[in-house]
């Protein structure tokens, strides 16, 4: 996990093996260091060869 801010609200990134960002949760940190607001997940495929074919962010809804 990532942790930032970005104009104001508190960011947390989850990433694969690769690196790559796949889930993000945008909002206020509490005190137990959980964000409260939105959780997002990222749709990425690749090809064969490892070459990225679709790539989006999908709203998940609500991150306690």
């Amino acid at each position: 996990m990532l942790h930032t801010t970005f104009r104001g609200n508190d960011v947390s990134f989850k990433t694969d093996e690769d690196g790559n960002a796949v889930q993000l949760f945008v909002g206020k940190r509490k005190e137990d260091g959980n964000i409260k607001g939105d959780r997002y997940a990222r749709i990425l495929k690749k090809d064969k060869d490892g070459k990225v074919i679709k790539d989006h962010w999908d709203l998940k809804g609500k991150a306690s």
